[in-house]
């Protein structure tokens, strides 16, 4: 997936900003449902793209958080497929 670029208004709020990762060397043979990202993130600000198709709401019936840098999704992700997130990183005080 390409890298997407944020244009517009987006300031950074106590140095948040969103990061997109690539998810996919995580898939395991036999397949993967719980993905983690390499910093912890906002729950209600995580989008999960499964081969490019946005996979709903944190909190639906295909994504479930499971604690600030880790979630599963419903849909067994298979070795060849992708998995691609953009989140929000955690406001650290």
């Amino acid at each position: 997936m390409p890298d997407i670029t944020f244009g517009g208004p987006f300031e950074p709020i106590q140095g948040s900003d969103f990061v997109q990762e690539d998810l996919s060397a995580q898939i395991q043979p036999g397949g993967t449902t719980q993905f983690t990202t390499s910093q912890e993130f906002q729950a209600t600000r995580l989008v999960v793209y499964y081969n490019g198709l946005y996979q709903g709401p944190p909190g639906g019936s295909e994504i479930n958080v499971v604690n600030n840098e880790t979630f599963t999704i419903a849909t067994t992700v298979q070795q060849g497929e992708s998995i691609t997130v953009i989140y929000s990183p955690l406001l650290k005080t």
